[in-house]
C-alpha cells in the first residue's frame, strides 16, 4: 500500500507537469535511510542524545516531504485561479452581478494566497532539508529558506569542516543563480507577495481591461454610464501588484506613475511563471543535497552535527482539547498507514518508553 501511495504521489506530479525527478530522488533516498533500529539516521549519530538525534531524523524526512506537498498545492491553486478567470476575463459589474464579483474577488485571493504561501513554504522547507543535509548551524525546526539563500558570515562559516564551509558555499550559490534568473527579482516578489497575503491587509486589487485597439492596457478609472460598458464586449483581468511589500497607500504615494503599481501582464501570467522557477530551483537544489547526502552518509566525521544549534526543549502540552472532546480515548494501529509511518511510529514508541 504504501509503494502504491508513493507512486501515485509521483504519478500525481507528473499530471500537474511538475518537475520531480530529483526531488524524488532525494526523498526517496531520505525513506530508505530511515531506520529505527539506528535511531532515524545512521550519518546522525554525533548527536548523543537519542531523542535529538530521532527528532532531527524525523524533520528531515518529512520537509522534504512536505516540499512535494506545497508544490502539488501551488499548482492546484494556480490553476483554480486561472479557472476562476477563465478564457473570457471577467465582465464589468452591474447591480445585479455586484455580489457576484465579489465573491469571485475573494476566491481569486484565496487561490493566489494559496498559490504564493504554498511556493513560500516549498522553499522553505527546501532549507530546513539543506540545513539538516549539510549541518548547518542553525535551528532545524525553525530553518528557512533564507538560511541556505544568504551568504554566511566569516564566523559562521568557520564552524564547518572545511568539507561543510566548500558545501554550504555551493549551496548558496546554487540559490543566488536562479534568484539572478529572469524576470529580474522574481524570488523577492515571490516571497513579498506571501508575506502580504498572510500577514497584511491586502493591497487594492487592479483589474484592467483587455487591449484592444492600442499596445497598452487600459485601467478604467471613472464613467458616467457603467451599465452601457457591461453591455459592451469589454474584458477585464486582474494584474497582481508590483510591490507587494509595501502598504497600499505608501504604493500609491511613491510609485512614480500610476502604471507602475502593477506587473503589465495578467496574474494568469505571472503565477505559473513563478512557479516555474521554484520549481527549477527545487529539483535542482534535490539534486545536490541528494548527492550531500551520500557523502555525508561515507564521511561522517566531515560533517559533525551542531549539537547546540540543534537543542530540543521540553514542549509545553496544550490546554485546549478541542470544542466538543470525547471523554472517552480509543486506540489507533497505524500499523497499515504505510511503512515509513509505521517506521517512525516504532522509533517514537521505543524512545517514548526510554523516558525516566
Amino acid at each position: 500500500m504504501a509503494d502504491r501511495t508513493e507512486n501515485a504521489w509521483w504519478s500525481l506530479l507528473g499530471e500537474y507537469a511538475i518537475s520531480h525527478k530529483h526531488l524524488r530522488e532525494l526523498i526517496e533516498q531520505f525513506e530508505a535511510d530511515f531506520s529505527p533500529g539506528d535511531g532515524g539516521y545512521r550519518q546522525l549519530d554525533g548527536l548523543t542524545d537519542p531523542v535529538q538525534q530521532a527528532v532531527v531524523s524525523d524533520q528531515i524526512c518529512l520537509t522534504s516531504v512536505a516540499i512535494r506537498a506545497n508544490l502539488v498545492e501551488a499548482r492546484l491553486h494556480q490553476r483554480q485561479f486561472a479557472a476562476i478567470v477563465g478564457d473570457d476575463g471577467a465582465r464589468y459589474p452591474t447591480p445585479e452581478t455586484l455580489k457576484k464579483t465579489l465573491r469571485q474577488g475573494s476566491e481569486m485571493d484565496m487561490a493566489i494566497t494559496g498559490c504564493t504561501r504554498a511556493l513560500g513554504s516549498a522553499l522553505d522547507c527546501l532549507g530546513a532539508v539543506g540545513i539538516g543535509v549539510l549541518r548547518m548551524p542553525y535551528p532545524i525546526t525553525s530553518g528557512s529558506f533564507r538560511d541556505i539563500d544568504r551568504e554566511m558570515s566569516p564566523k559562521v562559516l568557520a564552524t564547518g569542516s572545511p568539507k561543510q564551509q566548500q558545501l554550504w558555499s555551493d549551496l548558496h550559490k546554487l540559490c543566488e543563480n536562479h534568484r539572478k534568473q529572469p524576470p529580474d527579482g522574481w524570488l523577492d516578489w515571490l516571497f513579498g507577495m506571501r508575506n502580504l497575503n498572510v500577514h497584511r491587509a491586502r493591497q487594492a486589487r487592479i483589474r484592467l481591461q483587455r487591449m484592444r485597439d492600442t499596445d497598452e492596457p487600459q485601467l478604467l478609472v471613472k464613467t458616467s454610464e457603467p451599465e452601457q460598458i457591461a453591455k459592451e464586449t469589454a474584458r477585464f483581468d486582474l494584474h497582481l501588484r508590483n510591490r507587494p511589500g509595501l502598504p497600499d497607500m505608501h504604493d500609491f504615494i511613491t510609485s512614480p506613475m500610476t502604471s507602475d503599481l502593477w506587473i503589465n501582464e495578467p496574474a494568469t501570467t505571472t503565477l505559473p511563471g513563478i512557479f516555474e522557477a521554484v520549481n527549477a530551483l527545487v529539483d535542482e537544489a534535490s539534486q545536490f543535497l541528494a548527492s550531500c547526502w551520500r557523502y555525508a552518509g561515507d564521511s561522517p566525521t566531515e560533517f559533525p552535527p551542531p549539537v547546540a544549534k540543534w537543542k530540543l526543549h521540553p514542549p509545553p502540552w496544550p490546554s485546549f482539547d478541542g470544542i466538543a472532546p470525547n471523554a472517552t480515548r480509543f486506540p489507533v494501529n497505524y500499523g497499515a498507514a504505510g511503512s515509513q509511518i509505521a517506521k517512525r511510529l516504532e522509533l517514537a514508541e521505543r524512545l517514548r518508553q526510554q523516558k525516566p
